[in-house]
């Protein structure tokens, strides 16, 4: 269940926010949860890159959309790369974009390229 942004008592700054790694076989994966007060985890965003071409797929739950967690997910990626020495987030392997992904690979990743296919955004289902 998603935190009531006109309930004061589950505010954003009821929330404190972590980052996380969960590495896999084909993919690396970061997220971004909050933990309320009362230790209660939601999961406000994640990001997958593929382990050999570097492919992106970005989702942030749209409450929490233009407030910087995709990029914070994307530092947080790139940085793992660097110090684990593996391969880095690539918008230039990402041909299937929302218009909201396009815009922000391009400010990512400047050598992004062109998305070939466009994408439907996330609902909150996907966040359930």
């Amino acid at each position: 269940m998603l935190p009531d942004e006109n309930d004061p008592n589950e505010r954003d700054s009821d929330y404190e926010f972590h980052l996380n790694y969960v590495p896999s076989p084909q993919f690396h994966q970061v997220s971004a949860d909050f933990v309320n007060v009362l230790g209660k985890k939601i999961r406000m965003g994640e990001m997958a890159w593929h382990k050999d071409t570097g492919e992106v797929k970005v989702a942030v739950h749209p409450t929490y959309q233009r407030k910087g967690l995709g990029t914070a997910l994307w530092n947080y990626a790139s940085e793992l790369s660097s110090k684990g020495g593996f391969t880095h987030p690539s918008g230039a392997a990402s041909h299937t974009r929302t218009d909201a992904g396009d815009a922000f690979l391009k400010k990512m990743d400047p050598n992004s390229g062109e998305r070939k296919h466009r994408a439907s955004s996330f609902g909150e289902d996907a966040f359930k």
